[in-house]
């Protein structure tokens, strides 16, 4: 089964942002900021007594194509997988991003219900 591959363009116009697409912790800020205020928390499937997947595939059609939110696991998931343009190499923390080639990382972490975005 072939992997699935980010979206950015339907995960953009779901989150509503239109912005720069600089690689900036300004503009980090305001990708979390419209994350987190168009992509409710949820934890419906967990009450319902579901097993979260967390596989893109299904983080993509549950919350872009489905326009449902997700608990925080599911949204720092699925947020994680974009990637702002750099030629930084990839890094194995699981949310943390380079805003520029020669900054530092920087953790994500879109808590249920708030946005935050801090140097490590």
């Amino acid at each position: 089964m072939a992997q699935a591959s980010f979206d950015q363009g339907a995960w953009l116009q779901r989150i509503g942002y239109a912005g720069s697409l600089e690689p900036t912790l300004d503009t980090l800020h305001k990708l979390i900021f419209a994350h987190s205020h168009e992509i409710a928390y949820e934890s419906l499937d967990i009450m319902l007594g579901r097993t979260p997947r967390l596989d893109l595939d299904s983080l993509q059609r549950k919350m872009i194509s489905g326009r449902r939110g997700g608990y925080c696991l599911e949204q720092n998931m699925l947020f994680r997988d974009f990637q702002l343009p750099t030629n930084s190499p990839p890094t194995k923390a699981p949310n943390a991003m380079s805003v520029r080639r020669d900054s530092p990382r920087h953790m994500t972490v879109l808590p249920g219900g708030g946005s935050l975005a801090r140097a490590r």
